[in-house]
């Protein structure tokens, strides 16, 4: 980036246009495969869909069985930034170490910074400053700040606010964007594939099983993809 250029921060999750972007986020939506999703997840066997291949190759992915979607040899992103994009997670949670899903529900012990948490997003806002700190200094007004709902998201970028107003460079505080907010895993909320499992939930534990690993498809059936 160079300070000619316009800049966005965006705390959530950020699309943007003709400024570079900063990120902090939890896992997001994949909103860039949605109709392929939904398309997958409405049918029994895909694979031998002509339509929802082509989409899927429209997207640069391929479908190696009737279930699953993955990248093409040559993907190339469908759509071309015309800006810088740096994307932040939120710090570590109680979720995040014991592997629960969530939903948008907010403000639970499992859904709060734990300390480690805390001390990741200081020492990130630390980096940031280190590297952005002159180009936010030397042009402030073309830096735009957002952020989700979600607390976790909301106190981690506290800690960057912080820190570049520490450094002496003035930002706006963040503006919310609800658009922003991170996967919903609906009624798989507090719980790991393993307490899906005991539970008797068999198959969705297999279906959070094979999102743990990667799936584009699997999903909660009242959540999200």
């Amino acid at each position: 980036t160079t300070s000619s250029q316009q800049h966005q921060l965006a705390i959530g999750m950020a699309s943007c246009c003709f400024q570079p972007c900063v990120a902090f986020l939890g896992p997001v939506q994949k909103t860039g495969q949605t109709r392929l999703v939904d398309e997958i997840s409405n049918k029994t066997d895909c694979s031998d869909n002509t339509e929802t291949r082509s989409i899927a190759a429209t997207l640069g992915f391929v479908m190696p069985s009737p279930t699953a979607i993955d990248y093409a040899p040559n993907y190339a992103p469908p759509v071309k930034l015309s800006c810088g994009l740096i994307m932040v997670p939120h710090g570590q949670t109680p979720s995040n170490i014991k592997l629960l899903f969530q939903n948008h529900s907010d403000g639970g012990p499992n859904q709060t910074l734990t300390p480690k948490g805390v001390e990741m997003a200081r020492l990130g806002a630390a980096a940031f400053v280190q590297n952005y700190g002159e180009l936010l200094r030397a042009s402030p007004g073309r830096w735009v700040l957002y952020r989700s709902p979600l607390s976790r998201t909301t106190a981690t970028a506290a800690q960057y606010m912080a820190a570049l107003r520490a450094a002496g460079i003035a930002v706006s505080d963040p503006i919310e964007d609800p658009a922003l907010i991170e996967i919903n895993a609906g009624s798989w909320h507090g719980h790991s594939v393993e307490d899906l499992a005991a539970a008797g939930r068999a198959e969705e534990a297999e279906a959070a099983r094979q999102y743990r690993s990667g799936s584009f498809v699997a999903k909660a059936r009242d959540g999200s993809g």
